[in-house]
């Protein structure tokens, strides 16, 4: 009888310890999550900042200070996507090793 009561304790711990590891997985791409936004979020301000100050200050050209815009807002555009999806695949990849 009491090698039962040790093997479920066992049994017991071990599940406490995954489910441990499984929250601390999601919590760390949680933050991490965070993280990358906070950072896109500062990119975009500098990026806006540059376009509506520096850029028509540089470029007198008004068809070249347009095609430098549209160019930068594009490129943003397509990291912030990327950075999104890398951020949801990592966020759905832990939710996934949790199960």
């Amino acid at each position: 009888m009491p090698l039962l009561v040790i093997e479920v304790a066992a049994e017991a711990t071990a599940a406490a310890v995954v489910v441990v590891l499984v929250v601390v997985v999601v919590v760390v791409v949680a933050a991490a999550a965070v993280v990358v936004a906070v950072a896109a979020a500062a990119v975009v301000g500098v990026v806006v900042v540059v376009v509506a100050v520096v850029l028509p200050l540089t470029i007198k050209d008004r068809d070249c200070l347009v095609v430098v815009v549209v160019v930068v807002v594009v490129v943003v555009v397509v990291v912030v996507v990327v950075v999104v999806v890398v951020v949801v695949a990592a966020t759905a990849a832990a939710a996934e090793t949790s199960h």
